[in-house]
């Protein structure tokens, strides 16, 4: 491994499932980190569908690094201050780590995976962190504890506008990750019946 690079391993057992997460990760010298790749071996027994199963996966490894890089909820007077996608920032699929994924099709009963992958990420990625450069990680969201993240991107800031009828007020993510898409949208009511959709 090249210095200030390294690999982490994590395991995880739940809800029926044996998961292990290796990430490959690397640290330069301004603390800025890039998660190369992430290789995920999984035994749910038999996959009934391994396209539903492979996007499963990926997507809990995406969601994991969003929540350990930048995912943090803060309260003022009672009230949560993060109101959409712009404060709350979700990795871009674009911006996605190699994800390797093999399943082992053992005899157990089958299992869902809707949770197991991503529980792994952030023991993984702190592993390989101390093992390219030494330090520990002890906190998330990382971005706190003074490292910067390249494939952490904010969200754009399209702006559409929509008219409602009824005047109702939505708010909504859409998250199909893992080689698809992923928007967080909020609609705001305007007067005269106008919504505003933040994508």
């Amino acid at each position: 491994m090249p210095a200030a690079r390294g690999l982490g391993l994590s395991f995880y057992f739940c809800h029926a499932a044996h998961v292990a997460e290796v990430a490959e990760v690397s640290v330069d010298e301004n603390r800025k980190l890039t998660v190369h790749k992430v290789t995920v071996v999984a035994d749910v027994g038999p996959i009934v569908n391994m396209s539903g199963a492979l996007n499963q996966v990926r997507g809990a490894v995406i969601d994991g690094l969003s929540t350990m890089v930048g995912h943090k909820i803060t309260m003022e007077n009672g009230i949560i201050e993060q109101t959409n996608l712009h404060q709350y920032p979700v990795l871009r699929i674009g911006a996605a780590p190699k994800i390797e994924v093999h399943f082992i099709q053992s005899d157990n009963e089958p299992t869902g995976l809707g949770e197991p992958g991503l529980p792994l990420l952030a023991p993984a990625v702190a592993n390989a962190i101390f093992a390219g450069i030494g330090k520990r990680v002890r906190k998330m969201p990382l971005v706190d504890e003074g490292f910067t993240v390249e494939q952490l991107l904010v969200a754009s800031k399209h702006r559409l506008t929509f008219f409602n009828k009824r005047g109702n007020t939505f708010f909504g993510i859409l998250g199909v990750t893992a080689g698809s898409l992923c928007i967080g949208f909020e609609f705001k009511r305007f007067s005269q019946g106008r919504i505003h959709a933040s994508v």
